[in-house]
């Protein structure tokens, strides 16, 4: 029978603490990111038409979430983690475009992990970009302008 090696020892000794703590105080680790939670509102109302639709199309590396479409004051929203790594950087981008009479395609990313910190991620979609909104004080902290086409 082979004699347990200090690195086993403490090893075991970390994962009984962890394992008691968890039951003792309620608290759950996890080893995985957070999960983030993107919301995206048709916030078009500045636009000559009442009943503006917004169609959008937002994708990541690994992800394609397909064609969506939210008529104003209409909201959608996906979950995903972040990457663990901060050598990495997680993106989603979208492609945004309404009907108007000369009817053009924007694009935005609509979450950049080494530019938003949040977890719960609202964008207000409006005519000159996009605005991320803070549901509990009812502000826009931070209105950022549709990405310039590459050259």
């Amino acid at each position: 029978m082979a004699m347990a090696t200090p690195k086993m020892l403490s090893l075991l000794l970390f994962m009984t603490i962890l394992f008691a703590l968890r039951f003792d105080t309620g608290v759950t680790f996890s080893f995985l990111p957070p999960k983030i939670t993107v919301e995206i509102i048709n916030d078009l109302a500045q636009l000559p038409t009442n009943n503006t639709s917004l169609i959008f199309h937002c994708k990541s590396k690994d992800d394609d979430l397909g064609i969506q479409t939210l008529e104003l004051g209409g909201t959608y929203s996906f979950h995903f983690r972040r990457s663990p790594s901060i050598l990495k950087n997680t993106l989603f981008f979208c492609s945004f475009t309404w009907p108007e009479q000369h009817p053009s395609r924007h694009y935005f990313d609509i979450y950049d992990q080494h530019r938003d910190g949040c977890k719960f991620c609202s964008w207000k979609i409006w005519k000159q970009g996009a605005c991320m909104y803070e549901e509990e004080t009812g502000r826009h902290d931070m209105c950022l302008p549709w990405n310039q086409p590459s050259q």
